[in-house]
């Protein structure tokens, strides 16, 4: 059994449909480095400072009833990009949903409930992309290899909860407007990742 897998390896995988399928990988990317680094984020003393509120000791906190509507609130925006998935592709294909994907999970904003607010919209894009990518390698991939490449969103997810873990630890100290900034916007690389490589002809 192992023999014939490495044969459908051999036999079907081509450095064209690797390509294609890791450009998509890239939607997944996102979403990890998200889940991986917004819990980190609230903790960053540079995020505190500019989006916390002073508490009686005179220290940057978030009440906890706070936290817990920042962390809770983006789940009805992946629900509602779930649900659109199906028809966004149908319509406008798998290319340009991914285009709106990275546009949409780009976004940032200036205080905690914008910065909620724009995640909520974010976390639309991601409903839409935990469906997208998996349909999508399972439309490209052959036979015999297909379970692999409809699974390989697992992999990237955990590689980006990873990168987005190691960010936050790498920013602890940093009291500065750029520790919290630079979490955020390493998600431009694989937004612009996701326009450049996302072949021409889906």
């Amino acid at each position: 059994m192992l023999k014939d897998a490495k044969t459908a390896w051999a036999r079907d995988t081509t450095p064209y449909l690797v390509f294609s399928a890791l450009a998509f990988a890239f939607g997944d990317l996102l979403f990890g480095v998200d889940t991986g680094s917004f819990g980190s984020i609230q903790a960053l003393p540079s995020f505190l400072s500019e989006f916390a509120p002073m508490n009686a000791a005179g220290v940057h906190a978030f009440p906890t009833r706070t936290k817990s509507i920042m962390n809770s609130v983006v789940w009805p925006g992946k629900l509602l990009g779930t649900i659109v998935f199906e028809p966004m592709v149908e319509k406008i294909g798998y290319k340009r949903s991914m285009y709106i994907v990275a546009v949409i999970q780009a976004l940032t904003a200036t205080t905690w409930q914008t910065f909620s607010g724009c995640r909520i919209v974010a976390y639309f894009g991601v409903g839409v992309v935990e469906n997208l990518v998996p349909s999508y390698l399972s439309e490209i991939a052959p036979a015999g290899i297909r379970g692999f490449f409809a699974g390989i969103m697992n992999i990237i997810v955990a590689l980006g909860n990873l990168w987005g873990s190691g960010m936050g630890s790498g920013l602890a100290a940093e009291k500065a407007r750029v520790g919290w900034i630079v979490p955020a916007a390493v998600k431009f690389i694989p937004v612009v990742a996701i326009a450049v490589f996302v072949p021409s002809y889906v």
